[in-house]
């Protein structure tokens, strides 16, 4: 009776890839398990196993499944090219028709990926270009990519700006150096991956920085209004430093000038600092100044100046930087002094020169005089404002205000000013001398009445 009457060798594999045959006639896979199964009667069912050969370089397993049917396995896990061939022949001599595989490799060995011209964790003011190689025997190098993301501008798009080389078994890929702009200076992080034809998948991750112009600072809203002005009032100084990358701690210094007199701040008596981002996000330094520092009246600037990781020299009162911090305290009025003019006054002139001396302490705003209720044009010397009085038979007035930077206003009132250059309206106008020759001419008139009388008696007499 016949024996074996045919067989059938069926392979499976993890993450096999017919497609990626490509250019060659083999298969690429990570693992092939070969799996035998025989099928034949033999007539004696005390028989219980049927040899099976196996290839070398792999390992078999044989189990014997109902009566005539036995299946073996072979696992391939070792990186090669195989390929094997299966016979069988019963115990009659009878022989199955020879099976003989397709030609295959086995790989499980994961492509490598270098990146060079740049460090993980560094941050860098020069040159950045960086180079990915991704190699392996069995690449595809369809399934290489690279990935670059900066944790502000999002992902950058590479097209244009790198080069790629393909041989066989490698792919490189040069990166065009970061361009010189503000935008540029952010944290990277910089992905490659690559697959071979067998499914092996490597990815590598390195992070980055590029930090060319340093520091950044910005202003709250309170120190916008602030900067550049004078102030009647203190109050805390509020502004935040932006880094790419961390600053070297014990490089941070405070500088205060008071009418350009200049006082190193302390951390924690003078001033506060607040440390927020890293680990993957732009660092951030939250300065707080207390206003106890802008006690008094005057003129205040403050620097701050620090160093970042990649050597940036960072100082908010740098030409490119735009942050000066500058303002003025300013809590007094101004000082209105008449100088050649007062109170009451009686001149003897057609058009009187009147010098009013206005000064403030730090910045004078505005001055306008009034005279007689209307403003007159006024000529500056230093800190005196001369105007022109015209003469009048009418006692004038001179009204001054003045405002300071900080918005201070003081008044100076100079009333009852008499011009004119004709005397009688300067005696008329001059009471006490009025009253006096008014007084003195009737005593002189009685007097002459008296003496008419007394002589006009003596007259009748005789």
């Amino acid at each position: 009776s016949p024996l074996p009457t045919s067989f059938s060798a069926h392979w499976v594999s993890r993450m096999m890839r017919d497609s990626m045959a490509e250019a060659t006639e083999k298969t690429y896979v990570a693992t092939v398990t070969a799996e035998i199964t025989t099928y034949g009667y033999t007539g004696d069912k005390s028989v219980k196993t049927l040899p099976v050969p196996y290839a070398h370089g792999g390992t078999s397993q044989q189990r014997q499944t109902p009566e005539i049917t036995y299946t073996a396995t072979v696992t391939f896990t070792a990186d090669g090219t195989y390929n094997f061939s299966v016979t069988a022949t019963d115990k009659a001599g009878n022989k199955a028709k020879t099976i003989n595989v397709k030609e295959f490799r086995v790989d499980q060995t994961k492509p490598e990926v270098d990146i060079s011209g740049i460090d993980d964790s560094k941050s860098y003011k020069d040159a950045v270009q960086p180079i990915i190689r991704v190699k392996d025997d069995n690449l595809d190098t369809n399934q290489v990519h690279v990935k670059l993301v900066g944790a502000n501008c999002g992902e950058v798009k590479l097209d244009g700006h790198c080069e790629i080389v393909k041989t066989k078994s490698e792919q490189t890929i040069h990166l065009s150096d970061f361009a010189q702009e503000k935008m540029v200076d952010d944290i990277y992080t910089l992905t490659a991956e690559g697959t071979d034809r067998a499914g092996n998948k490597v990815k590598k991750d390195i992070r980055f920085s590029i930090n060319r112009l340093g520091s950044v600072y910005t202003f709250d809203d309170n120190l916008k209004k602030m900067e550049g002005t004078y102030q009647q009032k203190t109050q805390d100084v509020v502004l935040t430093e932006t880094n790419v990358d961390e600053l070297e701690q014990e490089s941070i210094k405070v500088t205060l000038f008071q009418n350009g007199v200049p006082k190193d701040l302390g951390e924690n008596q003078d001033y506060v600092i607040e440390k927020t981002g890293g680990n993957g996000k732009w660092s951030q330094y939250n300065y707080r100044i207390d206003k106890k520092n802008f006690e008094g009246d005057g003129s205040y600037s403050i620097v701050i100046s620090s160093k970042d990781k990649a050597g940036n020299i960072n100082e908010n009162d740098a030409k490119d930087k735009k942050a000066e911090i500058s303002f003025g305290i300013d809590a007094t009025k101004p000082v209105i002094m008449p100088v050649d003019v007062e109170e009451s006054g009686t001149y003897a002139a057609a058009t009187l020169k009147a010098s009013i001396s206005v000064a403030d302490n730090l910045l004078l705003k505005n001055v306008k005089i009034l005279l007689n209720g209307k403003n007159v044009d006024y000529v500056q010397d230093g800190d005196n404002y001369i105007i022109d009085v015209p003469e009048s038979s009418a006692r004038q007035e001179i009204y001054v205000t003045a405002e300071d930077a900080a918005g201070n206003v003081a008044e100076y009132q100079i009333k009852n000013l008499l011009v004119t250059s004709n005397a009688i309206v300067r005696w008329y106008n001059n009471k006490p001398v009025f009253g006096a020759s008014v007084g003195i001419g009737a005593g002189l008139i009685c007097v002459i009445a008296l003496m008419i009388g007394v002589a006009r008696k003596k007259k009748a007499g005789k």
